[in-house]
């Protein structure tokens, strides 16, 4: 909520900028997402002889970062990671979409840029109206 109140405001907020709490909650939505994996007993995170096993590390969170798409802020990036991150909570995405339009739809809803898309919603070629 920070970066996405310090990029509509064009100026730090708290002390950084609307990257640096972009950045901020990427990790820290990795890392909780590594932690419920762990405490879930996740073959994948916790399983060294799975066949699967591929945890979540702190060197893969900061390569992630690392990535050209995180080294500036958006809104449309911001709110695509605020997406993600609310997989487990339904009617906050729903919510978050409602008030920001974001993410947007697209006939190819192939990310671009750290920036998530929806499929169209169509009806026999007509477009369907969300609530």
């Amino acid at each position: 909520m920070l970066a996405e109140i310090a990029v509509k405001k064009g100026a730090a907020v708290a002390g950084k900028d609307a990257t640096a709490w972009m950045r901020e909650g990427i990790k820290a939505s990795m890392e909780q997402y590594r932690t419920w994996a762990e405490n879930m007993y996740v073959v994948a995170q916790v399983s060294e002889t799975a066949g699967t096993y591929n945890p979540v590390t702190d060197e893969k969170i900061a390569a992630y970062l690392a990535q050209p798409e995180w080294q500036e802020a958006t809104l449309e990036k911001i709110i695509s990671q605020q997406w993600i991150n609310l997989y487990r909570q339904p009617m906050e995405m729903w919510a978050t979409w409602k008030r920001t339009g974001l993410p947007a739809f697209k006939a190819q809803p192939t990310p671009e840029n750290g920036v998530a898309f929806f499929e169209e919603i169509k009806l026999a070629g007509a477009e369907l109206t969300i609530p």
